[in-house]
């Protein structure tokens, strides 16, 4: 790696690819486990990640700004499965059932004459029916 290009890195992206840049181009097996656990063959025993997820995040961030991504070993969830059958969204609950309650408002907009009248004629009844106990 050019030394006058690693001055223009941040420090910590500039001692990451400073130490495993070579592993790293050449993507060996050292390039694919600075980020997960090893399990030791004799011990049994796991060893923790040389970065920890937080100081991944960090240089992630910053490779991805300067453009050295590539350089990094992949991401877990950057390889996506792909969906199967139909990927429609399904929507929300008013989306889903907006043309039914457009529908029952309209029916009711229209019933809403007949049951002015009807309620008019029972308030009158009613109003008719006092006076005649009234006096």
């Amino acid at each position: 790696m050019d030394p006058k290009v690693l001055k223009k890195l941040p420090p910590t992206l500039a001692g990451f690819l400073r130490r495993h840049s070579a592993a790293s181009i050449e993507g060996g097996a050292a390039a694919a486990n600075l980020f997960k656990c090893v399990k030791n063959k004799e011990t049994g025993c796991w060893k923790d990640p040389i970065y920890s997820l937080r100081r991944q995040a960090v240089l992630r961030k910053e490779a991805e700004r300067y453009g050295f991504s590539e350089w990094l070993p992949t991401r877990k969830d950057s390889k996506r499965a792909p969906m199967n059958g139909i990927s429609r969204w399904k929507g929300t609950l008013d989306e889903r059932t907006r043309a039914q309650r457009i529908a029952r408002i309209q029916k009711a907009l229209e019933e809403q004459p007949q049951k002015i009248a009807v309620w008019k004629a029972e308030k009158k009844k009613k109003l008719s029916e006092k006076d005649i106990f009234i006096s």
